[in-house]
């Protein structure tokens, strides 16, 4: 199927999801407690996601980058701090609007946090894991040091500008530009994944080497924020919570890994008793 086959097919989808939900948005006023009228939005958001997604993917196609850049660019355009919170008829808080401080409503988080599930599971059906063991060690080297660099990044250019720009002295150890550091340290394992699938180098030491340098990281980051929430309520750091946080972070991550790897096989031969891959598929 052509790219302007595509583009007429997720237009209609659009179409149809906008023809379906305003009648029940309507027939509520558009309250936000009612069950239709949040079940109505959900699909209109849906919707106008699935659209934007494709069209910034594409485009970023034409411009020869990974798509998913393009998918997450439209994902800011559209987003709630720009084009989605614009008032528009019958939507006077935007078509995304805020939930309290959350970006976003808990439907359409939940919906996200499923999706990504998915694509995370599908990624790992990608992965070689002998090839993953094989360049685990560099892939901690490379988490490590990518970790150490980007805070070291972050906090260095925190502190600059708040010298530059509001005088403030030119302290590391000001909560600023610690979480600066630390949001500089952050990366996402599914963005990560999804261009190395889209490049097709999930199996080549460079993309195992990457996925597994991804995934320390986020470990990482997470035992970094620990230290710096610590700093930033009391002025130093509190290891018993940092070491809790690092014992549950690695426990829970290496404990998984070893149940996957332990019952793989006998789920993998569980699965194929269905002799049928639709089934297969969703009892996955």
């Amino acid at each position: 199927m052509g790219a302007k086959k595509y583009f007429l097919l997720i237009s209609s989808l659009v179409l149809v999801s906008i023809l379906t939900c305003l009648p029940a948005w309507a027939s509520t006023g558009g309250d936000p407690g009612n069950i239709v009228s949040r079940s109505a939005l959900l699909v209109l958001q849906v919707g106008l996601i699935i659209f934007a997604a494709w069209s910034g993917g594409a485009l970023f196609n034409k411009l020869h980058l990974p798509t998913v850049l393009g998918e997450v660019a439209s994902g800011v355009i559209i987003g709630p701090y720009l084009l989605g919170s614009l008032s528009l008829p019958s939507f006077p808080e935007g078509l995304f609007p805020m939930s309290g401080t959350f970006p976003v409503s808990p439907e359409l988080y939940g919906l996200a946090m499923i999706a990504s599930i998915v694509l995370l599971f599908l990624v790992g059906l990608e992965t070689d894991v002998g090839l993953l063991f094989k360049f685990s060690a560099a892939g901690v080297v490379v988490g490590i040091s990518g970790v150490v660099v980007s805070f070291a990044a972050g906090a260095v250019g925190g502190a600059f500008f708040m010298h530059y720009f509001y005088g403030a002295g030119f302290s590391l150890a000001h909560p600023i530009p610690l979480f600066l550091g630390v949001i500089s340290t952050a990366t996402s394992v599914g963005i990560t994944a999804r261009v190395l699938s889209n490049r097709k180098k999930m199996d080549s030491p460079e993309g195992v080497t990457t996925l597994s340098a991804a995934v320390v990281d986020d470990v990482l980051g997470i035992i970094a924020f620990a230290v710096v929430i610590g700093v930033a309520r009391s002025g130093h750091v509190i290891w018993h919570d940092v070491l809790l946080i690092s014992g549950k972070a690695v426990g829970i991550w290496l404990s998984f890994t070893m149940l996957g790897l332990i019952f793989a096989r006998n789920i993998g031969l569980f699965l194929k008793k269905f002799k049928d891959r639709p089934t297969m598929a969703v009892m996955s």
